[in-house]
């Protein structure tokens, strides 16, 4: 038996290709850090905490991306306790339970991950809550 081959047209090329770029799995955005840059962090919690059967002892810390400041203008609250709940990737729950020490080393490592901009505006307040910059 013969077979019998057809020349695909060009639309027909373009449609298959089309199909062959949409199945490909698409790889995600990635960032290239730099050397020596710190992109997370890791806290040894004093007290630890159990929450729903899980005992946080020790928490992780990571910078902020473009997407949490999205998520972040989505959300209702305490916008620091979100925050915190975003770079952790903790409930809620389990920040209000920390032990005060826990709870002052970690804000002060998350602030070292915040942006540079974000870091200088936090430092023009006073402890008064009053601007220092007159």
């Amino acid at each position: 038996m013969s077979q019998i081959t057809k020349a695909a047209t060009p639309q027909e090329i373009a449609a298959a290709e089309a199909r062959q770029v949409k199945s490909a799995p698409q790889e995600p955005a990635r960032q290239i850090l730099p050397e020596g840059f710190e992109a997370e962090k890791s806290i040894d919690l004093v007290v630890p905490i159990e929450f729903r059967g899980t005992v946080y002892e020790r928490v992780n810390i990571r910078r902020l991306k473009g997407r949490d400041f999205l998520k972040l203008q989505q959300m209702a609250g305490n916008e620091d306790m979100i925050l915190l709940a975003i770079v952790t990737g903790l409930p809620t729950e389990v920040l209000e339970e920390l032990a005060g020490d826990d709870f002052v080393a970690l804000t002060e490592a998350a602030q070292a991950f915040l942006p540079r901009r974000l870091r200088e505006a936090a430092g023009t307040i006073s402890a008064d809550g009053q601007d220092s910059q007159a």
